[in-house]
């Protein structure tokens, strides 16, 4: 059996064609055609007759390559075709209804639970999930947020103030930062309610934003007006860059947004990475509390950046499948061909190549460091994280624990209980289901230590708050605090007077501000994507 990797120039830069998610990233020819243009009276049975039939395909699908698929009963128990419904507006809704059920049968021995129950949203499974292609395929992005302005808010106990700001945006040019307090948006007081957390989150569909915020000038309060007009731009991952000096030693500080695919993420934090290692950093914090994955080649180069020399050519990490695609008994993925730059189908050798052709063994599917760039020589490497921290930041962590001394530090909306990260160790393809993309729970990433089963999440050795009222790399934050120690001297970006870290116990609080609604952030359903080119082929 000839196993190869996937030549690049194949491989498309659109990403909807080339991305495999990993908890969240190709085309199936049902056997039924629906007929064009149906005379009125049939729309009705034609309608039935499609949604049934994917809803027999998304469950034979599922029998074949769910990690899980040991666990689903036989077909004519599930019975795919009673979650049809010929009342419901929207069809996607019939085939979310199934995927919900096929998520409740694998059961988590350490909880009792599915793998996929989801405590934020017990109605939706926490991994699996379809998204409809047609429509949303086609609107152009701005950026990695789907707005214009690079913004994100945060209603708070004391008000609205800016969460974060895209520092390629032109809201950081007009000065815009993080901790800013917002006194109105489009001419609407700014007031901590659900009712205007909704009209925030319209106003950044809007094509122009006019945000009030108040700055100190001399020491007295005075409102500044922001026009921002919606535009494109290349967004960028790092929100803040710097180099702490704390005593003798020089502490790096990241804050990363997303995973954003591995030449923009290259472009961005390259450079700091670049000053890390002329400064002689002997420490790094890299602040991941918003950071809800993005692609896994990114955070392969990330992680070859920060472990020692030492890793080099050692296992990062394995992907491990079911065993009927480690077998090579998944057929039905002879159904989805890999799609290149000009969205037609990559011929191998002559051959058609199909998501069959992949070699799903652990054995093709471990992942080795490859160190590259300026070596850190890092004594230790500290985590922010909070409870939105998954998939591609959780694999980040855990495949340098191995390797480097590794601390992390929670963070959450009101500094209560000890915080975890989301918990997302599972992985995706996209699988092409009519017009629609369903992404199953597909496979497992340990590390080489064999450790992979954080499904409730990754815990953080200290919890504290979330305070919005500083910006990023302010050793006034509590968690940066936290990581420097409370009883260091200091220099940099420092510039609050410090405090006590805001440290709490098993079940205690601390004091406001509270944070209340987060607004504009992305989903945890970004999930790890996965290039083809990083998957190797077989032919018998």
């Amino acid at each position: 059996m000839e196993k190869f990797n996937i030549p690049l120039r194949f491989i498309a830069k659109n990403a909807s064609s080339v991305m495999v998610l990993m908890c969240c990233s190709t085309l199936f020819f049902s056997c039924k055609k629906d007929p064009s243009d149906p005379p009125v009276e049939t729309q009705v049975e034609v309608r039935k007759e499609k949604i049934m039939s994917n809803l027999d395909s998304l469950y034979a699908y599922a029998q074949q390559i769910y990690l899980w698929n040991s666990e689903l009963p036989a077909g004519k128990d599930f019975k795919p075709a009673r979650f049809y419904d010929g009342a419901a507006g929207n069809e996607i809704d019939i085939y979310k209804n199934e995927i919900f059920a096929l998520s409740r049968f694998a059961i988590n021995p350490s909880n009792n639970k599915p793998f996929e129950y989801n405590a934020n949203a017990a109605g939706i499974p926490k991994y699996s999930s379809l998204i409809e292609t047609g429509s949303a395929g086609t609107v152009p992005r701005y950026n990695s947020d789907d707005n214009g302005f690079g913004l994100a808010f945060v209603g708070t106990s004391d008000g609205i103030r800016i969460l974060y700001v895209d520092m390629n945006a032109p809201a950081w040019q007009a000065g815009l930062r993080r901790g800013q307090k917002v006194v109105s948006i489009n001419n609407e007081k700014a007031v901590a309610s659900t009712g205007y957390y909704s009209y925030i989150s319209s106003a950044l569909n809007g094509g122009g934003l006019s945000v009030v915020i108040e700055t100190l000038e001399n020491n007295l309060a005075v409102n500044r007006t922001i026009q921002l007009k919606k535009q494109y731009f290349v967004p960028s991952p790092v929100l803040k860059s710097s180099v702490l000096n704390v005593e003798s030693k020089k502490i790096g500080y990241i804050a990363y947004k997303s995973f954003t695919d591995e030449e923009n993420t290259r472009q961005f934090l390259g450079p700091v990475l670049n000053q890390f290692a002329a400064n002689g950093i002997s420490e790094l914090i890299v602040d991941l509390r918003y950071n809800t994955g993005g692609y896994q080649n990114t955070c392969r180069y990330l992680a070859n950046c920060i472990a020692p020399q030492s890793a080099d050519g050692k296992l990062m990490f394995t992907e491990y499948y079911n065993s009927q695609m480690q077998e090579g008994k998944a057929d039905l993925l002879a159904n989805q061909p890999i799609l290149g730059f000009d969205n037609r189908p990559v011929y191998i050798n002559g051959q058609m190549a199909t998501l069959h052709d992949i070699d799903y063994s652990p054995a093709a599917n471990r992942n080795n460091f490859e160190i590259e760039g300026n070596a850190l020589h890092l004594e230790k490497v500290s985590f922010i994280v909070s409870s939105q921290t998954a998939s591609a930041s959780e694999l980040l962590i855990n495949v340098l624990k191995p390797y480097l001394k590794v601390q992390l530090v929670g963070v959450s909306a009101d500094g209560s209980g000890n915080v975890s990260t989301y918990g997302k160790p599972v992985g995706f393809f996209d699988i092409k289901i009519d017009r629609y993309k369903v992404y199953l729970a597909m496979y497992q990433t340990r590390n080489a230590n064999g450790e992979g089963d954080f499904f409730d999440g990754l815990p953080a050795g200290i919890s504290t708050m979330d305070d919005v009222t500083v910006d990023f790399a302010d050793i006034a934050d509590p968690a940066v605090k936290a990581i420097v120690s409370p009883t260091t001297k200091s220099s940099g970006s420092a510039i609050k007077k410090l405090g006590t870290v805001k440290q709490v116990p098993a079940g205690g609080t601390v004091e406001s501000p509270k944070i209340k609604k987060y607004i504009g952030l992305s989903s945890t359903g970004e999930g790890l994507i996965k290039t083809y080119s990083d998957f190797k082929l077989k032919r018998n």
